[in-house]
């Protein structure tokens, strides 16, 4: 029997890394628009890699982001 993976854990384990990256100095956490930015790269990522997505919509969506747009 497979070992039972905790998601969560494993989600709190990536923000911890994330936002250890990502401080840019006390007092000044990500702002939202930051926060939803690094979910959706997630999200592309898992679409993409579950085969949810194309590679080529991989890279429209990506170039949506980073032009401040959503899909």
């Amino acid at each position: 029997m497979g070992r039972r993976i905790s998601w969560k854990k494993k989600i709190e384990r990536l923000a911890d890394e994330i936002t250890g990256d990502c401080v840019r100095g006390p007092g000044e956490p990500l702002d939202g628009d930051e926060t939803e930015k690094l979910a959706r790269l997630f999200w592309i990522e898992l679409d993409l890699r579950q085969g949810n997505i194309t590679e080529e919509e991989s890279r429209e969506r990506l170039g949506l982001l980073e032009n401040g747009e959503v899909w």
